[in-house]
């Protein structure tokens, strides 16, 4: 996949006795156009299943180099920009420590996992991070966060 363009990554599982290959580009925004390009022409063979980007899920445990988090240590406030179709969000991780390398990018693989990477790349503006305190009652979880962009940026 590297030869028809570099921004373009394969993840393969199987789900109910087919092969998945999902056509990422890792939440990099200059691969959108070469993994939709990709996906359309992919041929049909059985047992095989072509995905593009990864496609929204309410429950997953990620670990990213030792940090392993739960759904329920990540919440989120959020500000909609209709003009610009996009969520502004504030991402609150339970535990986060600025200095820690893996938290950001953990977090990024939550929210294209919850989210769907396209979303993602296509309805979410800034980002900013901070700790999870005990007492978020404004905040909502990412599979609520999902449902905000879909019915109210398409």
């Amino acid at each position: 996949m590297k030869k028809v363009d570099p921004e373009i990554i394969p993840e393969l599982t199987i789900e109910d006795n087919s092969y998945v290959l999902i056509i990422s580009c890792d939440g990099i925004s200059a691969g959108i156009k070469p993994v939709q390009e990709l996906a359309a022409v992919a041929p049909k063979i059985e047992n095989w299943i072509i995905k593009k980007f990864r496609q929204p899920i309410d429950k997953i445990t990620l670990n990213y180099k030792g940090l392993q988090l739960e759904v329920d240590d990540l919440l989120v406030t959020y500000k909609l920009n209709k003009d610009r179709e996009k969520v502004d969000i504030t991402y609150r991780i339970r535990g986060f420590d600025e200095k820690d390398s893996r938290y950001k990018p953990l977090g990024f693989l939550y929210l294209d996992h919850i989210l769907g990477e396209f979303n993602v790349m296509t309805r979410v503006g800034y980002i900013d991070f901070e700790e999870l305190n005990e007492n978020e009652s404004e905040s909502i979880g990412l599979v609520e966060l999902r449902k905000v962009i879909e019915q109210n940026l398409y």
